[in-house]
């Protein structure tokens, strides 16, 4: 969302009912999980980083649960 300026237009809408919406990102830099927080904070009621997802997918990009092995990176 924070490199592609379409992705937000293209992946992302809410309207009035879906309150409250809390919005998930996977990251692994503390900067651009913030600029993207920041995109959508005026949309959502809160923001969520994804520490949880196992899948091959997040090991290659070094996202999700793997985070938990770095600390100092998540807190």
């Amino acid at each position: 969302m924070v490199e592609d300026k379409n992705y937000k237009r293209d992946n992302f809408s809410t309207c009035p009912e879906d309150r409250p919406l809390i919005v998930q990102f996977c990251s692994n830099d503390p900067d651009y999980l913030l600029r993207a927080a920041k995109m959508v904070e005026d949309e959502c009621d809160a923001v969520d980083i994804n520490l949880g997802c196992p899948q091959g997918i997040a090991r290659r990009g070094h996202y999700g649960s793997y985070l938990l092995e770095e600390p100092d990176l998540i807190w």
